[in-house]
């Protein structure tokens, strides 16, 4: 799980530095290290655990995608809207 952690985290600050430095590499490899942690998890590591875990873990993880696409794209409007004026 440590590496899981790991790869969303790393994922996230990508993100974040690609909305400062306009980057779409940064973005892109953003996105793929989110994919591959989510990869990990539905394939390898949620049918380690029982089944009011697993839903428990399903459900964090929408909830924890969900305000990150909303966060995302809060923040990316502000930033296009401060380069268009």
């Amino acid at each position: 799980m440590g590496c899981l952690s790991g790869w969303a985290l790393s994922g996230a600050l990508c993100l974040c530095f690609a909305l400062k430095q306009k980057g779409a590499w940064l973005t892109k490899s953003g996105l793929v290290l989110i994919g591959l942690a989510l990869a990990k998890l539905f394939l390898c590591d949620v049918w380690k655990l029982s089944l009011g875990a697993r839903i428990i873990t399903l459900i964090g993880v929408a909830l924890v995608l969900l305000a990150m696409s909303f966060l995302y794209q809060q923040v990316w409007l502000k930033v296009m809207q401060k380069n268009f004026n």
